[in-house]
């Protein structure tokens, strides 16, 4: 069996993620999408995500590192990019070769890329990065306005977009995420030139503040199918469009007063069926769930039981005969009637769906669906 063909898997479904996109994109309109797909697209397949966003008529896409962004072109991905991380010096030239868009949060690095671009005949692009409150890397909003200036006069160098982010746009309190956009305007209206392209809105902001559109939102998370805070929820229509799924590979009987698995943490207190699922911890399955989460089988749940192991689970079915070998096994997702969502997971793992998506490993494959009947 081929690892593209693996009974574990992770099927992501593209008519939910065009589902998203349209309703962001109509509800940002007439400002125009710049799509996250860093960290593999939020662990859905960056190179088929961007290819759908090509289609769908996305302004951009933003990676964090220049080597994803790299990655994309190399895969025939021709939709403009932006590096949001500040790239490397040895980074520059193949990022500009490769005409990803950069970032430039400090003057050394609009000097770097102006110097590389006179160099060897080329022009940069790049996106300035103001920093509103983030307090991460950034031109300071308050004190950097003539920094800011000096880099709109370097060689070879072409300033396409502005931007922050937002710290909290999450939050039910959305007082400093207003005073972060009064910020940002300041900059922007400060500055003696135009740019094209100012963004700031993430996810949370698109679906709650028009005010942040601008002329670009910049959602992430919210496009496949997520929201990041119960603030959010009420505002939107988003399908998650990742599933995780396995399948039943052995039953076996156990007498009451039975433990398995390692430290022999489950005990069974009757006669029951275990059945054993290959997926674990290096798959995506928290050890956190040992004894403490649930899986779907035929619409129905059962409970993980024992440890979480390295490559799979067990699952106590009680008496239920009618499972078999090869059966359906959903970890989250949908089946039947019944459904174990992401969010079910982040209430027992403390987290948040990034974290759940982004944790789906490497070694599952992705599996992409569309045009089903649900």
């Amino acid at each position: 069996m081929s690892f593209e063909n693996r009974g574990t898997y992770a099927e992501i479904d593209l008519d939910a993620f065009r589902h998203n996109f349209t309703l962001i994109a109509e509800k940002a309109f007439p400002a125009n999408v710049a799509a996250a797909v860093k960290a593999d697209a939020y662990g859905h397949g960056k190179v088929v995500i961007s290819k759908e966003l090509e289609k769908l008529g996305a302004g951009f896409i933003c990676t964090a590192y220049v080597f994803e962004a790299i990655d994309l072109r190399n895969s025939g991905i021709t939709i403009p990019i932006l590096a949001m991380v500040r790239p490397l010096e040895e980074e520059i030239e193949e990022a500009l070769r490769n005409n990803v868009e950069l970032t430039v949060d400090n003057p050394d690095t609009g000097l770097k890329i102006s110097e590389i671009c006179r160099k060897y005949g080329l022009e940069g692009v790049i996106h300035l990065n103001i920093d509103t409150g983030m307090h991460r890397p950034g031109f300071d909003y308050n004190r950097d306005l003539e920094k800011i200036i000096k880099i709109s006069k370097l060689d070879n160098v072409q300033i396409k977009g502005i931007y922050t982010h937002f710290a909290a746009a999450d939050w039910e309190n959305l007082e400093f995420t207003y005073e972060q956009l009064n910020r940002l305007n300041v900059v922007v209206n400060k500055l003696p030139f135009g740019i094209p392209v100012i963004h700031a809105a993430n996810s949370a902001a698109s679906l709650r503040i028009p005010e942040a559109n601008l002329n670009t939102v910049r959602p992430g998370l919210s496009l496949y199918g997520y929201y990041p805070s119960d603030s959010c929820r009420q505002v939107s229509d988003l399908k998650p469009v990742m599933s995780f799924k396995s399948y039943v590979s052995e039953i076996k009987d156990f007498r009451a007063g039975e433990s398995f698995g390692y430290s022999r943490t489950f005990t069974t207190e009757s006669d029951t069926k275990i059945a054993y699922i290959p997926a674990g911890y290096a798959d995506g399955v928290n050890r956190l769930f040992s004894n403490n989460g649930y899986v779907l089988i035929k619409g129905i749940r059962y409970p993980i039981v024992g440890r979480v192991e390295m490559d799979a689970i067990m699952v106590d079915t009680g008496h239920n005969n009618g499972i078999k070998h090869g059966d359906e096994v959903v970890l989250f997702g949908k089946q039947g009637a019944e459904e174990i969502s992401i969010d079910e997971w982040c209430d027992k793992l403390n987290t948040i769906p990034y974290e759940v998506t982004c944790g789906i490993s490497k070694r599952v494959p992705r599996r992409y669906i569309q045009g089903v009947n649900k």
